[in-house]
Order: structure tokens, then C-alpha cells, then sequence
């Protein structure tokens, strides 16, 4: 329900930091999900992780890292997204 909610997009690709502090609590919840039922990975989310992954230092772009990392733990193969 999360991942499909009408504003997801809108906080996961927000580049003017209007959504900076949601979008961190966003991923800070999917990481708990995630963790707590690793079959919530689906590949299908791996576009939009990477398309909001600024490969920084910020909070937000470690979270994602995370996501990331997690989701090819549980078996969602990222080399098809090079």
C-alpha cells in the first residue's frame, strides 16, 4: 500500500528537497517492511530506487543504498538495471 500510494512518485523524485524529510521517513518505513518480510522485495521498484538515488552522502541516498543492498540479498538481481 505504500509503495502505491498517490504521492509516492511525487517524494521518491522530489529534487527540490520539498519532500526532503518525508522521503527520508518514507524509506526509513520501507527499510523496517523490508526487513521485517523480505518478500515485500520486488523488482519492480528497483527503477524507481535507482531513478531517486542521487549518490550522495545524504541520509535519503544511504537509505536507498540500503534498499538496494537488501533487495539483492533476497534475490532481485540489479546487474539488469546497469
Amino acid at each position: 500500500m505504500v509503495t502505491s500510494h498517490s504521492d509516492f512518485m511525487s517524494v521518491m523524485l522530489d529534487e527540490d528537497a520539498l519532500y526532503a524529510e518525508q522521503k527520508k521517513l518514507l524509506l526509513q518505513l520501507l527499510t523496517t517492511l523490508i526487513r521485517a518480510n523480505p518478500k515485500l522485495c520486488q523488482a519492480s521498484q528497483v527503477p524507481l530506487l535507482l531513478a531517486s538515488y542521487g549518490a550522495s552522502r545524504y541520509k535519503t541516498d544511504r537509505l536507498i543504498l540500503e534498499l538496494l543492498r537488501t533487495y539483492e540479498r533476497n534475490g532481485v538481481i540489479l546487474a539488469t538495471y546497469k
